[in-house]
């Protein structure tokens, strides 16, 4: 039998957006999950919750937790089936196993029954992902300390839980489980939610999540945590006590790869066992490629399709390189907040001279856009060269308008590019061409 060009280990977000790209360019793609495509990043994320919650009519009791399950493991099951259409659609194969790399050009899969197949390839991409790594005084304990994904084994919600680690999974998770009317104290070592974001958009997050009733506790550590009658009773820093029935960690990341790769092919690790790869995605190991969080970062859906799809193309022979500043981060709480690249603050940490503009709309002290439909948007250009060179947007469409200034991110468009947006007044594109034009006079304007 003919090699593969590819195999792909793994079928969540990164190794689809692998897949699919490898399959557009006619490349002969096996992928090997032990579940059904869409992995962790679908069946376990808490988007399709969003979804859910997002579907229901204005008045509409929400459901319980169980019949929410039920619905989503619905929406879940159609979306993993549009993905295997794709995958015949493209000409992608599909094993339902374990699979092992032996070498980089050899694949040992195991299925149902303990039957094996060894596949052959040019190339192999590892993308199985990651899960939360307990905290270091206080490890996991089944019923009372876990990662988020364990909510989805509950056939009911706790009363009141907390939520260790600040990051986009657990801020969508403490947004979301307050609408299911739970009590969530979210705790996190930083002064602020959100490592190197923009002050900006932070704001608009703890206001948010202030408004919903989420008790941030910031710049705190957990001392003690005890059992009790109402769950678990916890000390923080500065004697801050209070209980909580469960703790969901959502911090760092740790990666599990002695079934995945045979030691023989074990390339350069990091402390968590994450893979460490170039910006080709390339490991130490020739022929032998990671993407998604199985190379160490927090999971973001938007960086492992990317990083996926930078895998591929340098498996088949092409030449891309991973750039974390086209990477968008969007954050869909009571109202989405996106970012994408450089904001004004930080663009001199990048060798830019920052020139900011905003939908002219948009007054910084109006009240927080909360459910509103209100929104805005700013773009961010180098004053040099006159390119995009990042974005933020907080409302309803910021995400889309995200995409888009990503886009004009990868192609080194400017603001002028997107003053010829037709966009109509008060539609769903209208901030970001308001603010395409305010950079640009900005620009014109001079130092």
């Amino acid at each position: 039998m003919k090699p593969f060009e590819i195999i792909i280990l793994g079928g969540g977000i990164a190794g689809l957006s692998a897949a699919q790209y490898a399959g557009s360019q006619g490349a002969r793609v096996l992928i090997v999950e032990p579940d059904q495509p869409g992995g962790r990043g679908l069946f376990k994320s808490p988007e399709l919750l969003l979804a859910e919650l997002n579907s229901l009519m204005q008045g509409e009791d929400i459901p319980a937790w169980r019949e929410l399950k039920r619905r989503i493991e619905a929406r879940a099951q159609e979306k993993s089936s549009l993905w295997q259409k794709e995958f015949e659609r493209l000409g992608i194969e599909l094993v339902k196993g374990v699979g092992q790399a032996i070498t980089p050009h050899q694949m040992m899969v195991t299925v149902e029954g303990d039957q094996t197949t060894q596949y052959e390839c040019q190339n192999i991409l590892v993308a199985t992902g990651s899960t939360a790594r307990s905290l270091s005084s206080f490890p996991f304990e089944s019923g009372c300390i876990f990662e988020s994904e364990a909510l989805w084994g509950m056939d009911e919600l706790p009363s009141s839980l907390l939520i260790a680690g600040s990051n986009l999974e657990s801020l969508a998770w403490a947004g979301l489980l307050r609408r299911l009317g739970v009590k969530v104290f979210l705790t996190h070592e930083a002064t602020e939610v959100l490592d190197e974001f923009d002050p900006e958009l932070i704001g608009f997050i703890e206001k948010g999540l202030k408004q919903s009733k989420v008790k941030l506790l910031l710049k705190k550590q957990i001392k003690s945590i005890f059992k009790n009658a109402e769950g678990l009773a916890i000390t923080l820093d500065g004697g801050i006590k209070f209980s909580a029935e469960k703790l969901i960690v959502c911090g760092e990341r740790q990666v599990g790869l002695a079934s995945v790769l045979h030691p023989d092919v074990l390339p350069d690790l990091g402390p968590a066992g994450e893979i460490f790869v170039d910006e080709k995605m390339k490991t130490t190991v020739a022929g032998l490629f990671a993407a998604g969080s199985v190379t160490g970062h927090a999971r973001n859906s938007y960086r492992s399709q990317e990083e996926g799809r930078v895998a591929a193309a340098n498996a088949l022979g092409k030449k891309r390189s991973f750039h974390a500043d086209w990477v968008p981060e969007v954050i869909r709480l009571s109202c989405t907040v996106a970012s994408v690249g450089c904001f004004e603050g930080n663009a001199h940490h990048f060798g830019h001279r920052g020139v900011e503009g905003r939908s002219i709309l948009w007054k910084k002290d109006d009240d927080f856009p909360l459910d509103t439909g209100d929104s805005f948007c700013k773009i961010v250009a180098d004053r040099d060269r006159r390119e995009i060179i990042g974005g933020q947007a907080v409302g309803a469409h910021s995400a889309e308008m995200i995409s888009m200034i990503q886009m004009g991110v990868r192609k080194g468009m400017t603001p002028r590019d997107f003053t010829q947006l037709q966009a109509s007044w008060g539609g769903p594109f209208a901030p970001l061409h308001e603010a395409a034009i305010d950079c640009l006079s900005k620009l014109n304007q001079g130092p």
